[in-house]
C-alpha cells in the first residue's frame, strides 16, 4: 500500500511541476506577481498606501527570489517524495556493483538523486517548446539545489523513524535485522 501511496504522490507532483512549467510567460508571471504583491503587503509597511510605480519596484526586486524559490521548493518536495518512493520499493537492491548489491541510504540516494535531476533537465527542455518561457541551465542548478534540500529533510524524517523503531518496547531485533543491515545500524544486543 505505502508503494501506492508514495508513487502516486511522486506523479502526481510531477505532473504538478510540469504544469507550472507549461504555462506561458505571461500566466506565470502574473502569479509571481501576485505571490511577491501578497509578500510585500506582509513585510513592506504602508506597502497599500504607496503609489503604483513604488509597488511595481518592490515587486519587481522580489520576483526573481520568489521564481527562484518556487523552484528549489519544487523540487524540494520531489526530493522528499523520491526518497520515501525509493525506500518503499527498495531501488537501492537493485543497482549492483562488482556483483554485490548497493545498500540502504545511498542506493536511495543514487536513484532518487538521478531521477530529480533528469527530471529537472527535461524539464526545463519543456520550457523551451512553451510561449515566451526559456529553459536555462541556471533553473537546472537551483532545481537540483532544491532536490537536494529536499533529500536531506527525507533523511533526517528517515533516521528519526529509524530511532522510533529502535525505541519500541515491543521490538523484535529479528525482524528488523535485514532493517538493520540495510541502513548501516549496528544491532544492539537485547535481552530476552
Amino acid at each position: 500500500m505505502k508503494r501506492f501511496v508514495f508513487l502516486t504522490l511522486t506523479l502526481l507532483w510531477m505532473a504538478f511541476i510540469f504544469g507550472m512549467s507549461a504555462q506561458q510567460g505571461e500566466q506565470s508571471g502574473e502569479l509571481s506577481n501576485k505571490v511577491c504583491k501578497a509578500i510585500c503587503y506582509v513585510v513592506v509597511d504602508g506597502y497599500g498606501e504607496m503609489d503604483s510605480w513604488t509597488q511595481q519596484q518592490y515587486i519587481d526586486r522580489l520576483s526573481y527570489p520568489v521564481r527562484k524559490g518556487a523552484h528549489m521548493t519544487e523540487y524540494a518536495v520531489l526530493g522528499i517524495f523520491l526518497m520515501e518512493t525509493t525506500y518503499s520499493f527498495r531501488f537501492d537492491k537493485l543497482r549492483k556493483k562488482k556483483g554485490k548489491r548497493r545498500k540502504g541510504f545511498f542506493g536511495q540516494l543514487f536513484w532518487s538523486f538521478n531521477i530529480g535531476a533528469l527530471y529537472a533537465c527535461t524539464d526545463e527542455y519543456h520550457q523551451l517548446y512553451v510561449a515566451n518561457r526559456a529553459g536555462q541551465p541556471r533553473d537546472v542548478l537551483f532545481d537540483i539545489a532544491g532536490l537536494c534540500a529536499g533529500l536531506m529533510v527525507a533523511y533526517i524524517i528517515q533516521k528519526i523513524r529509524v530511532g522510533r523503531i529502535w525505541r519500541r518496547p515491543d521490538f523484535d531485533p529479528v525482524k528488523y535485522e535485514n532493517f538493520a543491515y540495510d541502513y548501516g545500524i549496528p544491532m544492539r544486543k537485547y535481552k530476552e
